[in-house]
């Protein structure tokens, strides 16, 4: 897991410790509710238990029969039965960057779990933080030990505090019941009927208590929307069939916006075994239907979709469960129709050439998604690819005139992308021109001679590739504000909106003429 655009310092780490305790009796203020794209969040608010053991180095010990190579804790009997546990350190002078192989295990007063590594954490430069990220891990007894480096670099390289935290997020709905309230998405207006509006679990729905947004009354990670180009794929290293997967999701939120400080769950979507989605970072899609940005890839958060599986795949063998592919296809399916990605596309993305359909690793230097995940990523472009609608586009930006006069013609220009399966043709039977309608404020077409001639493609234009396309737009006679819909027809007669379902351009142009009466007076001049 990475973090969003800011370093972990020294002195945020003090703050955060010290926060950390103010959170868990209660402190954090009075803080501001808010509305998800579900619901509203009213009532009482499901709280997340946390605690936390400090230690120094000295409290460490060799692991016997592993003097020379391993540093191992006492046992600690935590204040509550704990479902997640992170560790943060305060790094000694000179050994920033440094990663620290830290390994948890946990008793209910019975045998011990086998040992498991915590995930690793970066910074947004791609360097190690001086934190772990969280592991799922249950009991209420625990111990930790680390792995020194070799010599004399281990003296340098160990922490000179540690930080452990654990986490108790059970109370708040199961994922039964958090199941109850998922809503579909927004049908995406395609006649297609390989993509099925994925239902989505609020965070209302799963038990988010928004409070651990806010700080002072003000969130702690300001909202940005950005338009999206690629979809990276994560897995959390966490249990692969937890109990209670609403109860992970809230113990990942909690320890990202509240141990963290990062002030909300980095992931934009989180897919369980059974294949519920739950809505992550909060803010959905602004109104012009761009997303708001997660934080789960360094500087590639900005122009992408974080979607994070929950599980552990790093080990090739480990079977991805059918349901949990099932809805990951179709989340990717939805969501790359409706931000025009093409599957099986690459391009330039922030320093290098990436695919539009990414794992994690890709882009950084880590396992994420893991083995199992990641091969499979070539399978799942091409099914998204045969989800895609054979015809489709998606509008990037328009020039077109606010004003004309009747009966005037304009140019203008609409930059469109393939988004479709199947290429344009710019000749032959089946080419694809750009047309136009216009339509009254109520929705009643304007039918003139000589109105709607299309303008021809400058190029073919492949699936996933955008084009320029210069325009000539006839104003009708019909003066007023109207509405001009721009679309896209093939063969010269059938438009996509007609044939698949595809939204228009839709931009409001007001007609009117330039003719004006004055009427002449000693004593006034008047303008009608």
């Amino acid at each position: 897991m990475l973090r969003p655009s800011w370093r972990l310092s020294r002195r945020r780490f003090l703050r955060l410790a010290l926060a950390l305790g103010a959170a868990a009796s209660g402190g954090l203020g009075t803080l501001l509710p808010r509305t998800t794209g579900n619901r509203a969040v009213a009532g009482p608010e499901p709280a997340t238990r946390a605690a936390t053991w400090t230690l120094a180095l000295h409290d460490l010990a060799p692991e016997p029969g592993h003097e020379r190579d391993v540093l191992i804790s006492p046992v600690w009997s935590a204040p509550f039965p704990f479902n997640g546990v992170g560790v943060r350190w305060d790094l000694t002078d000179g050994a920033a960057g440094t990663p620290l192989p830290f390994e948890f295990r946990a008793s209910d007063g019975g045998a011990w779990t086998p040992w498991r590594a915590a995930p690793a954490l970066h910074d947004f430069d791609g360097t190690p933080a001086p934190a772990t990220d969280l592991l799922l891990l249950s009991g209420t007894g625990l111990q930790f030990r680390l792995r020194r480096g070799p010599e004399p670099a281990v003296l340098r390289s160990h922490p000179a505090r540690i930080v452990v935290t654990v986490l108790d997020t059970r109370a708040g709905p199961t994922a039964v019941e958090a199941d109850r309230t998922a809503i579909p998405l927004t049908p995406l207006g395609y006649r297609q009927a390989a993509i099925s509006n994925p239902n989505l679990i609020g965070r209302a729905g799963w038990g988010a208590n928004e409070n651990y947004r806010f700080r002072n009354g003000k969130e702690v990670w300001a909202r940005r929307y950005l338009s999206v180009r690629k979809i990276i794929i994560h897995h959390t290293v966490t249990s692969n069939s937890p109990p209670d997967p609403a109860a992970s999701v809230r113990a990942i939120y909690y320890y990202h916006a509240v141990t963290l400080g990062w002030g909300d769950i980095g992931y934009n979507f989180l897919v369980d075994h059974n294949g519920r989605v739950y809505e992550g970072r909060a803010g959905g899609t602004n109104a012009q239907g761009l997303p708001v940005m997660g934080g789960h890839a360094l500087r590639y958060n900005a122009g992408s979709l974080g979607i994070a599986l929950l599980g552990n795949f790093g080990d090739s063998t480990t079977p991805v469960p059918d349901a949990m592919w099932a809805a990951l296809a179709n989340l990717v399916s939805y969501k790359a129709v409706q931000h025009g990605i093409h599957p099986t596309g690459t391009d330039f993305f922030v320093d290098k050439v990436l695919p539009n359909i990414m794992g994690h690793r890709d882009a950084l230097a880590t396992s994420c998604p893991g083995d199992a995940v990641y091969a499979r990523l070539t399978a799942l472009r091409q099914q998204v690819l045969a989800n895609l609608p054979p015809l489709g586009q998606s509008w990037i930006n328009q020039q077109v005139p606010a004003v004309m006069q009747p009966g005037a013609t304009a140019a203008g220009l609409v930059v469109v992308r393939n988004s479709g399966s199947q290429p344009w043709l710019r000749a032959g039977a089946t080419s694809v021109q750009v047309g136009y309608r216009w339509f009254q404020p109520d929705g009643r077409e304007i039918q003139e001679p000589g109105l709607s001639a299309p303008s021809d493609l400058p190029k073919d234009v492949l699936p996933g590739q955008e084009v320029a396309v210069p325009i000539r737009i006839q104003a009708p006679q019909t003066p007023g504000a109207l509405v001009l819909n721009i679309d896209l027809l093939q063969g010269g007669r059938t438009f996509f909106s007609a044939a698949v379902g595809n939204e228009p351009l839709v931009v409001p142009v007001t007609v009117k003429s330039d003719h004006q009466f004055r009427i002449d007076l000693p004593w006034i001049t008047r303008t009608r």
